[in-house]
């Protein structure tokens, strides 16, 4: 009878091992499908949430704006400045732009002849060389020279979009030291300048995605 006892002892004590395993396994698999899952989506929205320029855009907006700090390039600091807040906020164009050209380490160091049309003072079209409407931010240049919506930057102006041609606006009006010819859209007339700092920044596909 104590040899029996024992076994059955024994059979009530491998029962209650085997219920506590299975449950416990059980318990497992669900924890495991639910790790699975979630770095994996968390993975697939850091890899769309950070392109190439983020760090250094995230670098530009939280490094304080001290003036000892700016790079002395005229693009660079108009970049830095931009991203950090001093010309308020920017457009997602804008913003894309002076990101890549920080990380690129774009510099101006070609010239160019800028003039002004608008059609508020002058009799000019309202609309682009694709018909769509003109705004501030939008220069002419020498047709074929650009891609049409490509940015651009000029000193004293900050970025363009190259969105137009003009007859007028043609390499052989520059002189030696000039690569390009700007006419820039402006609500008001403004004096042509010459040998002005330029530089092309990126093509519309950065914002645009």
């Amino acid at each position: 009878m104590g040899a029996t006892r024992m076994t059955f002892r024994q059979l009530c004590f491998v029962v209650a091992v085997l219920g506590f395993v299975i449950g416990w396994k059980g318990r497992g698999v669900a924890n495991t499908g639910v790790e699975r899952l979630v770095p994996a989506r968390t993975v697939r929205v850091k890899a769309q949430a950070k392109p190439d320029w983020y760090d250094s855009w995230l670098r530009c907006r939280t490094t304080t704006p001290t003036t000892d700090l700016m790079p002395v390039e005229p693009f660079q600091r108009c970049a830095w400045k931009a991203l950090r807040g001093w010309y308020g906020p920017l457009e997602r164009w804008q913003e894309r732009a002076y990101a890549a050209g920080v990380v690129a380490g774009l510099a101006a160091r070609e010239l160019a002849k800028v003039t002004a049309y608008g059609d508020l003072w002058e009799d000019e079209v309202s609309v682009d060389c694709r018909g769509n409407p003109l705004f501030v931010g939008v220069c002419a240049a020498p047709q074929g020279q650009f891609p049409y919506d490509s940015a651009l930057w000029i000193q004293g102006i900050g970025l363009v979009r190259r969105r137009d041609h003009g007859g007028g606006v043609r390499l052989s009006s520059t002189n030696e030291h000039e690569t390009t010819f700007l006419d820039v859209y402006s609500l008001t007339p403004a004096e042509t300048r010459r040998n002005v700092p330029w530089v092309f920044v990126c093509l519309p596909e950065l914002w645009e995605e």
